[in-house]
């Protein structure tokens, strides 16, 4: 696993081990570090992937 920084602060974060790593729930696909931008930098999710996570809880 590799350790990885923050690409918009260049600071390591603490989804930083494997952050490179994918996730997916079988429709959508995502690196592990994800959770980090939205919450700290408050990027944007689409409006598809907003709807699908509340139609499946």
């Amino acid at each position: 696993m590799e350790g990885g920084h923050d690409v918009i602060a260049g600071s390591a974060h603490r989804h930083s081990p494997g952050c490179s790593s994918l996730v997916t729930d079988g429709t959508w696909l995502w690196r592990k570090d994800f959770p980090h931008y939205v919450e700290t930098h408050h990027v944007s999710l689409s409006s598809a992937f907003i709807e699908h996570v509340r139609s499946v809880n």
